[in-house]
């Protein structure tokens, strides 16, 4: 790492990394695998006035066991300027680069029921993000109160190209044969993909004689689109199937795999397009009490073959859990001085059943009392 000040404005930053990794595991990967990278890098961050500037270069190559190497440069630019006294504009665009890992490339192995099979030829991917924000802070004071925060708007945009997901890539013919429905499992580039989205955030803190009050929080709204998905008639649908009897379930299998349809969306798997977090904090020393409130709205588009893995997954996502999950905490303080506290945390106070993933539930309503000493 190389650090220096030019003209008394400009910091200049150069480096350079170099990581070596090798995973010996003839259960998951059938031997041993090693990869290899260097990266050297400089930026620039200055100060103009009222202009604020950073603009950074990278060139990265990378070696993965006997695969070709890859080597990229990605580069990035922010700007920043301050309109007036607490309001300021930025704006930002940057590349990034990213190699699979050796997992994601020659993980081999079965498990619970499950193939996963390798894909050494999975591409890279590549992408780049923008933003482009308005940020205005604000402060209020009297004899009794006080009052600051900001308010910030961003617009954004991202852009993936060759898109890395692990997911469901076939069936076992061998399996089906026996009467089994066993999915196989790989990392794919699945789609090349843009996300564009605005995010609204607030904080704020205020002091009322004794009292206090602390905000912080925002929302989150995005369009997640796969640029290259399965026409509607190839696309896979598996929506329905425990409502099939056994012959049904394997004809509709049969179909899927002599008709190559594909498990690849319109909307990209997993995403969220809103979500509001907020946490509100009202005390009067030495007690506190805080609130904190998470949302995120219905996944739209899953993996197809949890539909068959998952018993009932069709119902539950259909008439159960189908429109976002609102989730509360709460702590309860007691500040005794300076060094030491008390409080009891509820987590999921409403106790609502909410998916991580399908098939995997998030923790239920839970107690937590906690002392908390520092010295």
């Amino acid at each position: 790492l190389f650090q220096t000040t030019i003209a008394e404005k400009i910091n200049w930053v150069s480096g350079a990394t170099y990581n070596f990794a090798q995973a010996n595991a003839d259960s998951l990967y059938q031997g041993s695998k090693n990869g290899k990278s260097l990266g050297v890098y400089t930026q620039f961050d200055g100060k103009f006035g009222r202009l604020n500037t950073s603009l950074g270069l990278r060139l990265e190559t990378v070696k993965i066991d006997t695969l070709a190497r890859e080597t990229r440069p990605v580069f990035r630019l922010g700007l920043n300027y301050e309109l007036w006294p607490g309001g300021n504009v930025r704006a930002s665009y940057g590349q990034a680069f990213r190699v699979p890992s050796v997992a994601e490339r020659f993980a081999n192995t079965q498990a619970g029921g499950l193939f996963v099979q390798p894909n050494p030829v999975i591409k890279s991917e590549f992408g780049y993000g923008a933003e482009l924000a308005f940020r205005q802070g604000f402060k209020f004071e009297s004899a009794k109160n006080k009052t600051v925060g900001y308010i910030d708007i961003a617009a954004f945009t991202q852009r993936y190209q060759d898109m890395v997901e692990f997911g469901f890539n076939g069936i076992d013919l061998d399996a089906i044969l026996e009467g089994r429905i066993v999915p196989i499992f790989t990392s794919e580039n699945v789609a090349d993909a843009r996300i564009n989205g605005v995010e609204l955030t607030m904080n704020m803190s205020t002091n009322w004689d004794k009292w206090f009050i602390a905000f912080n929080g925002g929302i989150t709204l995005i369009d997640p689109q796969n640029l290259n998905p399965a026409d509607s008639v190839d696309q896979m649908v598996l929506s329905d199937f425990e409502d099939l009897d056994g012959l049904q379930a394997l004809i509709r299998i049969n179909d899927i795999l002599e008709n190559n349809k594909s498990d690849n969306p319109a909307t990209l798997k997993y995403r969220s397009k809103n979500t509001v977090r907020a946490s509100l904090t009202v005390g009067r020393d030495p007690i506190s009490l805080t609130g904190n409130f998470r949302y995120r709205s219905f996944i739209q588009s899953i993996d197809q073959y949890l539909y068959v893995v998952v018993p009932q997954l069709g119902t539950y996502r259909s008439k159960v859990n189908n429109d976002g999950d609102p989730i509360l905490d709460l702590i309860l303080n007691y500040q005794f001085g300076k060094a030491s506290s008390l409080s009891l945390n509820v987590s999921n106070v409403f106790n609502y059943e909410y998916p991580l993933i399908p098939g995997n539930l998030g923790e239920p309503r839970k107690f937590t009392l906690q002392w908390v000493w520092r010295f």
